[in-house]
């Protein structure tokens, strides 16, 4: 099922909030705490670098 805008936006704030909190960290370790595939994360990853 595909998530909404919304989610995928409120997860990508999350994921934001994590990666500024912690000092390292790695795609495993962000896709165990926020549940979603190590493919999400990197997508979210490329998108919140993409936008700065």
């Amino acid at each position: 099922m595909k998530n909404s805008i919304q989610n995928i936006e409120k997860r990508r704030v999350y994921l934001l909030k994590i990666i500024k909190y912690k000092v390292s960290t790695t795609v495993h370790e962000l896709s165990k705490t926020i549940g979603v595939s190590e493919m999400s994360i990197r997508r979210d990853c490329r998108v919140l670098q993409k936008n700065g």
